[in-house]
């Protein structure tokens, strides 16, 4: 049994369909994360993509639970973004040029 004022420390009161939504979608989470690594894109390209919940965390907090984000936070944001985009355009242009290359040394 814990102690008395562990318990009263950790009482949520959050209800159990919750918690197993949140584990549905952690699980979605992981089988689609292993789904995108087949479409052949580099893993730290995969990698960087993963990170890319900034923005989707921006929008919810403020659409959804109504949380105010200052102007620095949003720029970052919006820096970060524009970086992973700019990060997967880069390497799927590299990525074809390194199979065009390979297919004109393999004929």
């Amino acid at each position: 049994a814990m102690p008395w004022w562990f318990q009263n420390k950790c009482r949520l009161n959050i209800r159990l369909k919750f918690h197993f939504i949140l584990a549905f979608l952690g699980l979605s989470y992981a089988w689609l994360s292993n789904l995108a690594l087949g479409y052949h894109i580099p893993t730290s390209v995969f990698v960087s993509l993963k990170n890319g919940l900034l923005i989707a965390n921006l929008i919810i907090g403020r659409l959804f639970l109504g949380k105010y984000y200052s102007r620095a936070q949003q720029i970052a944001v919006l820096f970060v973004t524009l970086g992973l985009i700019f990060t997967y355009y880069r390497a799927k242009a590299l990525t074809a040029k390194a199979s065009q290359n390979l297919h004109t040394y393999s004929d």
